[in-house]
Formats: structure tokens, sequence, C-alpha cells
């Protein structure tokens, strides 16, 4: 049987095309390893191409050899030392589980077990905590500060007996703050942080003032979520409790007193100690603010303290 030339032509013809791309594609590959020595990674570099000011920018160049191949590896964070910063002193009021005043509502030891964790989870790690009993009268939740099972963190110095009235915690805030200042547990008070133990930290709240606590700085405020209801006036529908505070600031009602470290040397310098007003927060931030010799004040728009959570 004869046999077309055109068919038995186009019969030959179909291996020697599928030869030719294959040489082409292996001869591309080659020349890629040759060029860039990486393989595959080439095709990488392509696209990892940046323009900044007009100049094209190698990013794969520049990367560690974890992100060769666009994996990211995240790298351990170091926990600060004491020889990271100042020593913080905490100074946090609350009262007993029983009392009128225990935190709420939900279990009062839990509440106060959260706001302990919160502290000691602090990436920074130069502070102490004192746990204070706002209404005097010895001390509370002992066998929660044994159980966190961290030396940095102790009961008192709580007045004995109870104070005569309440004061909202100002008067055992005030009394610890003489203590401490002439012996604290660990270091020298060179920072302190006034709270109540109701409240609730992210990891990184010390961490974020260190730099202006290096500086010297009298205060170091942040913003912070706050219980309270937030709105506009004569607008209900905008009545909101935990959000970030409005215009957070160093202004009256725009600041809390546990979103704030203090120097240690400004209270020294001044002799300032807190009242029973209800303002009295903020009467304490602005008498440091207008002290002579004043080393100035940092307010930190983050988020990483929630009021009364």
């Amino acid at each position: 049987m004869a046999v077309w030339p055109s068919v038995h032509t186009g019969r030959a013809c179909r291996p020697s095309l599928l030869q030719s791309l294959l040489r082409s594609y292996l001869f591309l590959v080659v020349r890629g390893i040759a060029d860039t020595g990486n393989g595959p990674a080439c095709l990488l570099q392509v696209q990892k191409q940046e323009v900044l000011k007009g100049q094209p920018i190698s990013l794969a160049a520049q990367a560690p050899a974890d992100m060769a191949y666009g994996i990211v590896v995240p790298q351990p964070e170091k926990p600060a030392t004491p020889a990271d910063g100042p020593h913080v002193c905490v100074l946090a009021r609350i009262c007993g589980p029983e009392s009128a005043c225990a935190p709420g509502p939900g279990p009062p030891e839990e509440i106060v077990r959260a706001f302990l964790a919160s502290i000691a989870a602090q990436t920074y790690r130069s502070w102490e905590l004192h746990l204070l009993n706002g209404e005097g009268g010895g001390e509370v939740y002992q066998s929660i500060v044994q159980n966190i099972g961290d030396d940095r963190i102790v009961n008192g110095p709580s007045a004995a007996e109870r104070f005569a009235t309440n004061t909202w915690g100002y008067d055992a805030t005030n009394l610890a703050l003489n203590d401490v200042l002439q012996q604290p547990s660990k270091n020298t008070c060179e920072y302190f942080l006034f709270t109540n133990a109701d409240n609730i930290y992210g990891r990184k709240f010390l961490e974020m003032g260190v730099p202006a606590m290096g500086l010297g700085r009298d205060l170091i405020g942040s913003n912070f979520v706050t219980r309270y209801v937030q709105g506009e006036p004569g607008k209900p529908w905008t009545y909101k409790a935990m959000l970030p505070v409005h215009d957070a600031g160093f202004s009256e009602a725009h600041i809390d007193l546990g979103a704030v470290l203090v120097s240690a040397t400004a209270i020294r310098e001044t002799g300032l100690r807190f009242t029973n007003l209800e303002t009295a927060d903020w009467k304490f931030f602005e008498a440091i603010m207008q002290r002579a010799n004043g080393q100035g004040h940092v307010f930190i728009d983050e988020l990483q303290y929630i009021h009364q959570l």
C-alpha cells in the first residue's frame, strides 16, 4: 500500500517538534542556573523587584537566607533584663473578695489572677509588683500571689487596720508609696505604675515605655480601652463601652492612672501624694507637669491597657 509523502512527513515531524521544545526549555533552565546560581529562586528574584527612588532594588539579594523562597521565620524575642532600662515598681490596689467594693462582676479571685498574670507576662523584666488592700485591714489574695510563683509579685505593704473612711485606695497607695520609695523589695524604684488589680495589660506595656524612661521623662502615658460609655452628645446610638478613649492624652478625663508610668525622681523632688478628690489622678499628673525642672511628658498612641476589663 502506498504511503502519501505528506502523511509520512507529518508523522515524522511530531517527535522533532517535541524534542525542539524540550531542548529550548532545558537550555533556558541551565542558563538561568548558571546566571543566578540559585535554580528556581531566580523566578522569585524577578518577582521581588521593587523601585526605590527610581532605582531597582532586589529584596532577594538583601533578605536573610530563610526568606530565599518567600518564607519569613519569626525570630524569638529577647526578654528585657534589668540592664535594659529603669526598674518599675507597680502599686496595685484592690478590695478583698468579701468587701462591698470587691472587683466584679465575676469571681474576684479570678479577676485578680488575670491582672497579675498580665503583669507577670510582660516582655520587659525589670519590675516588681505590690498588691495592696485598698481598704486597709491586712493583706488580701495571698494564696493567689503565692500560686503565681513569681518572686517579683508580693503582698503589701498594706495598712494593718481598716481606714476610717473609704478613700478609693488613695490612702493605701500613699502608705505603700512612702514605704517602697525607701525600701523596695527588689531594686531602687525609678518609675512607678499606679493601678487597680482589676485592670489588664498587654504584654508589651512596660516595654513600650522603655525609650522614654531612658530619657528620664516625668510622665509616659498611653491610650487605653475604657469600660465607661462614650458617644456623641444627643446621639444615643453612638453610646458604647469598651472602646479606646476618644481624644486620649494628658488632659482631665482623657487619661487614666493605670495608663501612665511616673518618674520616681519627679515624685521625690515634688513630694507629691494623692488626694482623696474625685479628680485625684489628674491633679497628681497636672502637678508633675507643672513642676520646676520638669523633664517633660510623652504620650504613646498604643493600646496595651484595658481599664477594668
